[in-house]
């Protein structure tokens, strides 16, 4: 999994993440922030909540930045 140079600074683009079972694109003012909104997400809508969350929601916002924003690119 792909993970971000600097987790604690805004990203181009914002901090969001679409959950894959219902097509839900939910918005974060932080990653933390996100993680949290995604588990409520999930949890109202009884879907599994993987305990690498975090990972996954990481590993999504990488796929999408440019390489310099992203830990092992270049």
């Amino acid at each position: 999994m792909k993970k971000l140079h600097d987790p604690l600074h805004d990203v181009p683009g914002g901090w969001f993440y679409c959950v894959p079972e219902t097509g839900e694109r939910i918005k974060g003012n932080t990653l933390n922030d996100l993680e949290e909104k995604v588990r409520f997400h999930l949890d109202i809508n009884e879907l599994d909540v993987p305990d690498d969350l975090r990972d996954i929601i990481e590993n999504e916002i990488c796929l999408r930045l440019p390489k310099a924003f992203v830990k092992g690119s270049s």
